[in-house]
């Protein structure tokens, strides 16, 4: 950006020495009418702004997967895990006036269900699991937004000329607006935490996974000698038998387990917003040639900013589908700073014409934050080195 603005300043130097040394033109002071000639003083500046340059920096810590109501080893709860269930027994007898009933509680459920045959232990049993991952990654992961295409408004107010020479001043006031977008991801180090339940099917075949309980079958009503009953309008008798694998409605043993890994939780970082800028300050522009004037300006911006942060953090156990936890918030700043730009103008004829320049901006930064029971995530946004380039059209008025 150094390099751009000396290439600029250059340019502007060596215009205003070829202005200074061409002829001065004829002062006409008889136009030999009475007619009032008027001269525009205002242009209004209509056109894209291409700007680069803002980075944001994420960082902070969280809870992935909180620990699910299991409740105690001992007693008969709804149970629920990260790769399956036990609930309590739902089966049911009909009693002799054809209403249902709860069996009578003999210690098994036919209300479970789990994900992933490596649930399967030797033995006949079958390991329920809770997972939590705590992230204690403490890396800074920086991103350069990129290029951020928007739009800009400014008007100029001629103010005359400099000491009489071909250099003339105005005052220059604008708004422009540009996205600010950042995203980046990676493995964080974590801290796992797992609970298991080992239940036993009593010696019973496991169902192939997944299964989830409880199942039925429909099966034919007979009769004494094993023949189809049919009911008054002769359509076959059929009933609903229970067909599921049943579990011990309480855990033989549970386990907690702990270990670091750097490979097992992904975070995904997501800054999304926009910034809008207020600018206001000289400029110095020098004639030449017949439709050509360049021109320098700088001063005050004050920059709103709004953006929304999220971070997905995804959590990849052995036995069970992601566990995935998204935060987020939003917040909005004012931030003060500078500019500085120099522009090419071609003026096509008395009231419009094409502009094209290079701009600087600093407006330094700000820091936003997440903050909840789980997780605390920070990204500082930069837009304190911003550069880019303004095209579009002018209007005088």
């Amino acid at each position: 950006m150094k390099y751009l603005l000396s290439v600029a300043l250059l340019f502007i130097a060596s215009v205003a020495v070829h202005a200074q040394q061409q002829e001065e033109d004829e002062i006409i002071t008889d136009f030999g009418t009475d007619d009032y000639i008027y001269v525009p003083k205002m242009t209004l500046n209509i056109g894209m702004r291409s700007m680069s340059g803002p980075k944001a920096s994420f960082y902070g810590s969280g809870t992935v997967g909180s620990i699910l109501d299991f409740g105690p080893a001992a007693g008969t709860y709804n149970r629920n895990y990260h790769d399956g269930y036990v609930y309590q027994d739902s089966r049911q007898i009909t009693d002799a006036n054809g209403n249902p009933t709860p069996v009578a509680p003999d210690g098994k459920s036919n209300t479970w269900g789990y994900l992933d045959s490596n649930q399967l232990q030797p033995g006949g049993l079958i390991a329920m699991n809770s997972y939590s991952a705590q992230i204690t990654d403490s890396s800074v992961r920086s991103k350069d937004t990129g290029n951020s295409y928007g739009v800009e408004l400014t008007v100029t107010r001629d103010m005359g000329q400099v000491f009489n020479t071909r250099l003339r001043w105005g005052i220059v006031g604008g708004v422009s607006m540009n996205d600010l977008s950042a995203s980046t991801h990676d493995s964080v180090s974590a801290t796992i935490t797992r609970t298991t339940d080992l239940y036993s099917l009593d010696g019973a075949v496991p169902p192939a996974a997944p299964y989830t309980g409880p199942t039925a079958v429909t099966s034919p009503v007979l009769d004494a000698n094993g023949n189809q009953r049919y009911d008054a309008s002769g359509n076959a008798l059929t009933q609903t038998v229970d067909s599921s694998v049943l579990i011990d409605n309480q855990p033989l043993k549970r386990t907690t387990t702990t270990q670091t890994s750097s490979t097992s939780v992904m975070n995904n970082w997501k800054l999304k917003g926009a910034y809008m800028t207020f600018r206001v300050g000289p400029s110095l522009y020098f004639p030449f040639g017949e439709h050509f004037n360049a021109s320098i300006s700088a001063g005050g911006v004050l920059v709103y900013a709004g953006t929304t942060y999220t971070v997905t953090q995804t959590y990849k156990p052995d036995t069970s589908d992601d566990i995935v936890d998204i935060v987020g918030d939003g917040v909005s700043e004012f931030l003060p700073g500078y500019y500085v730009d120099a522009n090419l103008n071609y003026i096509m004829n008395e009231a419009t014409g094409l502009y094209l320049g290079a701009v600087y901006q600093s407006s330094g930064g700000y820091t936003q934050r997440i903050f909840n029971k789980t997780s605390e995530y920070f990204t500082r946004v930069d837009l304190s080195r911003m550069q880019g380039v303004r095209a579009g059209l002018s209007y005088k008025f």
